[in-house]
């Protein structure tokens, strides 16, 4: 139960973790509502505590430390399990092969690779972090360094500046003579 940093629980905490199980047993199966589900979730969660047991400070409620694990665990394996679903699913409309792009999908990408190339660096990380990787406001803000509220005034502003540059993008194609 050696850890990456070398650091070793004491024997009472890993006790402590194995003796919270019971507790995150109900917790689990009220996430999942499924006993086999809620079993592995609780085994990663002891694993997960004990590896970064480190990080734990004495004289804290050591079950909401694990409580939390356990819904940072369930979320981002209920994220996971989405986005497998979703490539799923498009794979079964495709028939297994991807279909080429027409001109108008490539033009439309030239489009907003452009426009999203002129968003400031924090814009384009904010919308990395959101429409990309799907992460939630509170995961996204603690990546950027700030509070959940700007993070979410980012966004909003990324997502505008973004859209007046393809609403123009767009205006200018139809400007010139294009059939839209």
């Amino acid at each position: 139960m050696t850890q990456e940093s070398g650091y070793q629980p004491s024997e009472e905490l890993a006790a402590s973790i194995a003796e919270c199980a019971v507790n995150l047993r109900r917790y689990a199966m009220h996430l999942t509502r499924n006993p086999t589900d809620a079993d592995d979730l609780v085994q990663d969660t002891i694993e997960r505590a004990i590896r970064k047991s480190h990080q734990f400070h004495i004289g804290t409620n050591l079950r909401q430390w694990m409580v939390t694990i356990m819904r940072s665990l369930f979320v981002n394996n209920t994220r996971k399990t989405k986005q497998a679903r979703a490539y799923s699913e498009f794979q079964t409309l495709t028939g297994d092969h991807l279909i080429a792009p027409t001109q108008q999908d490539r033009v439309e990408f030239q489009e907003f690779t452009h426009a999203f190339s002129q968003l400031s660096d924090s814009h384009r990380e904010t919308i990395r972090l959101f429409a990309i990787e799907q992460r939630s406001h509170k995961e996204a803000a603690e990546i950027m360094g700030v509070a959940e509220a700007t993070a979410k005034t980012r966004l909003f502003r990324a997502r505008e500046y973004l859209r007046r540059m393809l609403d123009g993008a767009n205006h200018g194609r139809a400007g010139s003579g294009a059939i839209g």
